[in-house]
């Protein structure tokens, strides 16, 4: 079973790309703490993935040091570049986000949860080549 879940702030705010096919997809860091991290540890960061509906609703509503509960599958890849090195990538394809930040200023609520399972369900033939997609994003 591949699931992940993390609770945490992010570290920067969310980026939105489009992909060729028009599918957005956004990106944030979410910190992986350890138990025995102790002060000044340098941290260690994942790459959280969101799509579709929720990118746009997530770069809306989220910014850095916002908390949020994540679940999702961790992928890796290794490519090879034009010099012949390789890189890798790992990264969280989240399927469920919950923003846990306090209410605003305006007292409306933060809190809601989304499932990237309707995006599945509207579109499924987009979804097997959602990691192609994302492959085409970031080989640039």
């Amino acid at each position: 079973m591949n699931r992940l879940t993390l609770i945490g702030h992010l570290g920067d705010d969310p980026k939105l790309n489009v992909t060729p096919k028009g599918n957005k997809v956004a990106s944030f860091p979410l910190p992986l703490y350890h138990y025995s991290s102790k002060p000044g540890d340098k941290g260690q960061w994942i790459e959280c993935q969101v799509w579709n509906k929720l990118a746009e609703k997530v770069v809306e509503s989220q910014k850095v040091g916002k908390m949020v509960y994540v679940e999702g599958e961790l992928h890796h890849s290794y490519k090879k570049n034009e010099k012949g090195e390789w890189s890798n990538r790992t990264f969280l394809s989240v399927s469920l986000i919950r923003f846990l930040s306090p209410r605003d200023k305006d007292g409306q609520e933060a809190d809601a949860s989304v499932e990237v399972e309707e995006y599945q369900q509207e579109n499924p033939e987009n979804v097997e080549n959602l990691e192609q997609e994302l492959e085409a994003i970031f080989s640039n």
